[in-house]
């Protein structure tokens, strides 16, 4: 394995950590297998979901101190946010943090509005399966389509 094949390995997997869908097109644009790619894109997701939710209490603390401590009312924001986790807890919230959300952004929320640590990382990691799979796979059939 060469140095160039391993740093293209490496910038999908961080570039996952901090917005998912930027794995999967650095993946094409580097000509990386698309299997690979996924593998490395939810790789990626899970290191920043596992980073953010073992800090777990501590983080709820901050973060409820931060953004919600001083505020008499809801913004429409974190109406949005309240909304979606009293519909779908964690598993909905998990199920969108690729597609809307950043990984950080998704554990972010979890972690704050009490998920458990063993529901958020079952289905952040399933979640991340499946949109790996998708956004891959999607992305470089319609790469070779459109470049045929």
């Amino acid at each position: 394995m060469t140095l160039e094949l391993l740093l293209q390995y490496f910038a999908i997997f961080s570039v996952s950590i901090f917005k998912f869908i930027a794995g999967p097109i650095l993946g094409m644009t580097t000509g990386t297998d698309s299997w690979i790619t996924a593998l490395l894109t939810v790789g990626g997701m899970m290191t920043g979901v596992v980073a953010v939710t073992l800090a777990g209490k501590p983080m709820r603390i901050f973060i409820n101190k931060k953004f919600f401590s001083r505020r008499k009312k809801f913004s429409a924001k974190n109406r949005r946010f309240v909304k979606l986790w009293g519909s779908y807890g964690v598993f909905g919230v998990s199920f969108l943090t690729p597609v809307i959300l950043s990984p950080i952004g998704g554990s972010l929320l979890v972690a704050s509005m009490g998920g458990k640590t063993s529901r958020i990382l079952l289905w952040m990691t399933l979640s991340a399966i499946f949109w790996g799979i998708i956004f891959s796979q999607g992305i470089f059939f319609f790469a070779d389509y459109f470049n045929s």
